[in-house]
């Protein structure tokens, strides 16, 4: 009797121990590729952030470098604009899981947004008032 019960106590805490090694085991493998894909992910998501302010800075650079108004100029301007749009959007679109990103939407927007502030600039310029009630005022730098 006892000697029997001795027996399967000790047979049941070798095959939980065995259980428990391989569990083990396991979890550490998972933990392992959990936390590398966690690294992978912060990786690439910060990656599309430093693209994204690379952009930007491009941008700024050569605003600052072409105000001469040619045609040249105009179209740099607007092909660097294309590509920090493409970078924001990118970067919107990984950072939002539940709705659409706005990908789609090219820098046809932002080119029509600017020619509005000019259209307003200009009307505001003869206009020493303000405004003619049709453009929001803004700041000037």
């Amino acid at each position: 009797g006892a000697a029997g019960k001795q027996h399967v106590k000790g047979a049941a805490r070798t095959e939980l121990r065995a259980a428990l090694s391989t569990f083990d085991v396991a979890w550490i493998a998972f933990e392992h590729r959990y936390v590398a894909e966690l690294i992978d992910i912060e990786a690439a998501a910060r990656g599309l952030v430093l693209r994204t302010v690379e952009e930007e800075k491009k941008l700024q650079q050569l605003e600052k470098r072409v105000n001469d108004g040619s045609m040249e100029a105009d179209e740099q301007l607007r092909e660097q604009r294309r590509r920090l749009l493409q970078c924001v959007a990118r970067l919107n679109s990984a950072a939002n899981l539940r709705w659409k990103g706005h990908e789609d939407r090219g820098a046809e927007v932002l080119e029509a947004a600017i020619a509005a502030l000019k259209r307003c600039d200009s009307v505001q310029n003869v206009n020493s008032e303000g405004g003619d009630g049709q453009c929001p005022q803004r700041e000037r730098e």
